[in-house]
């Protein structure tokens, strides 16, 4: 079953340590979950661990007053003054909108992420990815923005702080195609005379058009619960490029561990390894087989709009919203 590279990387990654990611799943969860729901709980660690392994999250470094200083004064001095019509600016930590970067000086902002905003309801299709080295991030930053600015099909662009674990630690969000690659082009061109701001490695499934460069689709805006014949059932949710994926795999592993459709597993007592081994002997979990993981990659994939040999790529995706969960036993439905 041939996929693209990165994603194929994933999936061996992920079937390699399924254990792990599926005990995770349970550190958070109710004491017990129907097959092909843990992934509900929005606070799901198997989910953000293959996000993790998707986005090459690193550890964080120490960072002192005086990088957190430095960078946030040439944001003042390089984009604030030179940027028209004004932007928004946003901080990720808290959602905290600002009147200028000189704000942050009274926030906690290192590892987050700073929203630059032109046109906020402007419909986003596309997404370039940089990775922008952390000493000379902000002025990469600045110097990009100020010549990407004037196009009408820009709506924002976000830059990692210092200290952030991430390997896009510039994300740009255009409205089409067209744009994109006029962007990628501009942001080239400036890379030529700047090699060393530029990393090399991007989250895995973009791709790639030059060192640290790479570009992807924007996510639905519906998060993926339940595949139901033709069509998912979810929940109305911004979500970014990786976690939409990574979701998509953590429940293609789950209906490749579970043998029965409505099985109910004690999550808090099983899937410790051992008890794991156990349950697979007596056929309460199915025997797993790499192959139909890959199976089940190809068909969610499928439904989600997604191709397995351009997994950058975003189809339109059938999707309808989530039935309400049914009550608690004993308690009759709300009239």
């Amino acid at each position: 079953m041939a996929f693209h590279q990165d994603l194929q990387t994933v999936v061996d990654w992920a079937w390699l340590n399924r254990l792990t990611i599926i005990e995770k799943a349970k550190g958070r969860g109710p004491a017990t979950h129907r097959r092909g729901q843990f992934h509900y709980n929005p606070d799901n660690d198997g989910i953000w661990e293959i996000y993790g392994f998707i986005c090459g999250n690193t550890e964080g470094g120490t960072v002192g007053d005086d990088q957190m200083r430095k960078f946030r004064r040439t944001l003042t001095r390089k984009l604030h003054k030179w940027l028209a019509p004004d932007p928004e600016y946003v901080l990720q930590n808290g959602w905290k909108n600002l009147n200028s970067p000189d704000d942050l000086k009274e926030l906690s902002w290192k590892s987050s992420f700073l929203h630059v905003c032109k046109n906020r309801s402007l419909s986003c299709a596309e997404r370039v990815y940089l990775n922008l080295k952390e000493e000379t991030r902000a002025e990469a930053f600045c110097r990009i923005l100020v010549k990407i600015w004037h196009l009408p099909g820009l709506s924002s662009a976000k830059v990692a702080t210092p200290g952030s674990t991430k390997t896009d630690t510039v994300v740009i969000y255009l409205d089409h195609r067209q744009t994109r690659k006029e962007v990628v082009t501009i942001i080239t061109a400036y890379q030529q005379r700047h090699l060393g701001y530029f990393g090399s490695e991007l989250p895995k499934m973009v791709a790639t058009t030059g060192n640290g460069i790479g570009h992807g689709a924007e996510p639905p805006g519906m998060h993926p619960l339940r595949p139901n014949g033709k069509e998912f059932q979810g929940i109305e949710r911004s979500q970014s490029f990786s976690f939409y994926r990574a979701t998509l795999l953590f429940i293609a592993l789950e209906n490749t561990c579970f043998s029965t459709e409505g099985q109910t597993v004690n999550i808090r007592h099983a899937f410790n390894r051992k008890e794991l081994k156990e349950l697979t002997t007596t056929g309460k979990v199915a025997q797993p087989s790499k192959h139909e993981f890959e199976k089940q990659v190809l068909k969610l994939f499928h439904l989600a709009g997604l191709s397995t040999h351009h997994p950058e790529r975003q189809k339109d995706a059938k999707f309808v919203d989530m039935p309400p969960p049914p009550p608690p036993p004993g308690r009759p439905p709300r009239g």
